[in-house]
Parts: C-alpha cells; structure tokens; sequence
C-alpha cells in the first residue's frame, strides 16, 4: 500500500477523533491529540524527516555490444564497452582485460575512461590463437568499486595460403648461378610467414636432375631463413637446369632456381716457350682468369 493512502487513513481516524471529542462528556475519551501525534510522525517518517528521501551511494554499471564476436585467426574484431554513472559517480575508471586464449591480445580504446568519457572500443586480434570459443571478461575499476561484463570470443581458423596472398613466401640468394661439374653452391633461402600461418616451414629441393642434389639447414625451419648447399657431382651433363624450392607449412610456397653446370677447370699449368732462354714466364691458375707472371731467380 502506498505511504500517501496510509496518510489519508491516519487524517480520516484524526478526524473521526475529533467528532468524537465535540459529543463526549468524558474528557478522558477525547482521542485526537494523540491520533494526530501518530500521524505526523508517520508522515516525517515517510519523509524521511525533513521532507526529502535518501540519495542512492555513487556508483557505475559496465555493458559490452555486442557480446559475442567471431574472429579469424590473423585478423581483428571489436566490441563497444558503456559506462554508465550513477549517484553523482564522477571518477575515472580503469579497463582489463582476462580470459584471452593464448596468441590472441586485446587492447582499449581509450585505455582508461575518465571523468566525462562512458564508451570505450576493445579491439581483439586473434593472431595465432587456436580456433574454438572462449569467455574474455572485461573490467572496469575506480573509487574501489569493480564492475564486470563477458565477451564469448570465437576464434575460425584462417584461410591462409602460399604465394603473396598470405601464408608463407620464399626467396632465394642467389637465384642463378654456375657450378661446375664435382663442385658446390650455397643458396640462402629466406622464409616469410604471412599471418595466420607462423609455424616451421618443411624445404624441398624440386626438379634437380640425377647427380645434383641439395641439403637444407635446419629444415624444418622455424625462423626467417635456411641454407641450401647444392653439390653437382662429376658425372652431371653441363647444361643449364630449372630448379624449385618448395616450403610447406603447411601453407605452400616456391622459388624459382637457375643452376648453370659447367666442365671443371683445367688440371696442372701448360708452359709455352717462344725461344731457348724465355725472358719470363707466367701462369694461368685453373685455366680461367688472367695469366700472372711468375717471379724466378737465375
């Protein structure tokens, strides 16, 4: 029943008691005074004494929308956080965040909402976080009170795949060159991972003809780069020869090879003569490069 129909029952019984007191003989069965006494009280108590009610303890609630989000391993996802103050609450509130899988990271926008600011923006990068749903609660903190609100997060798995599209990309250096026939080469293959691919990348050496072959290190490979060396044993036919690198990760990748095979060079020095007592002579190392006179004595 509401305070202001108790109030008019309390008047109405005052009243009645002084009808009653205009007809008695009796004075001591006048009831009015204290009939009146009861229900001015009630009526400051309704009041709460002095005409106004109680103010409500200064004070802030936390909402998030929406509250699911679906993000794809490699890209970004956002939510909107209000704040809304109440009883005159007028501090600044600190933001958290708990329950990220591992590999993914949120950050807030602002970082902090202070005084006169109540919406907020949480941006969640899934980055490599395994796919499945997990419950991210965010938290708002200030003048001791802490209020919470939950985010199901579902992370899909990404789509990534070989090339300059995304996953994994491959370079080689050099990416032609000549070996000769017995002889060695050293490639340095560098390894690009593209989000959300991060993993070891497995090397492969595709199209080398019987003879060539070649030796990754480390393979599989978890950084930015391996080392090729490609050795040409005696018996491959000199010729040119169109090779790949293959990288799986298990995104797939290639880059090209050019490997010119040539004759080895030329055993031992030839010695010309063009007279009985030569005034000097000089050599030619390999048989390729330039002929170096060769210092002597008597």
């Amino acid at each position: 029943m509401a305070w202001s129909d108790a109030l008019i029952r309390l008047f109405r019984s005052a009243a009645s008691g002084i009808r009653h007191l205009r007809v008695s003989r009796h004075p001591a069965s006048a009831t009015f005074p204290g009939a009146l006494a009861l229900a001015l009280a009630l009526v400051l108590a309704a009041c709460g004494g002095d005409g106004g009610g109680t103010a409500p303890d200064p004070s802030f609630q936390l909402s998030v929308s929406p509250g699911s989000l679906q993000v794809t391993q490699g890209e970004n996802g956002s939510v909107q956080l209000s704040l809304t103050r109440t009883g005159g609450f007028d501090g600044s509130v600190s933001l958290s965040l708990t329950g990220l899988p591992q590999g993914a990271s949120g950050t807030f926008t602002p970082a902090s909402l202070a005084v006169g600011t109540s919406t907020a923006q949480l941006t969640i990068a899934a980055g490599s976080a395994s796919p499945g749903t997990h419950t991210v609660t965010v938290a708002a903190a200030g003048a001791g009170i802490t209020r919470t609100a939950t985010v199901t997060l579902t992370i899909l798995e990404g789509s990534g795949n070989g090339g300059g599209e995304g996953g994994l990309v491959l370079t080689a250096t050099p990416s032609q060159f000549s070996v000769h026939q017995g002889g060695t080469q050293e490639v340095t293959v560098g390894i690009q991972r593209l989000p959300p691919f991060l993993g070891p990348v497995t090397l492969a050496l595709v199209g080398a003809p019987s003879g060539v072959t070649g030796v990754f290190a480390p393979n599989p490979a978890a950084g930015g780069q391996a080392t090729l060396t490609l050795s040409v044993a005696p018996g491959v036919t000199p010729g040119v020869y169109q090779l790949t690198v293959q990288g799986a990760g298990p995104p797939q990748a290639t880059t090209p090879l050019s490997l010119s095979v040539t004759a080895p060079p030329a055993s031992g020095s030839t010695w010309y003569f063009c007279a009985p007592f030569p005034v000097w002579v000089a050599y030619q190392d390999g048989g390729t490069g330039p002929w170096v006179q060769a210092l002597g004595g008597s």
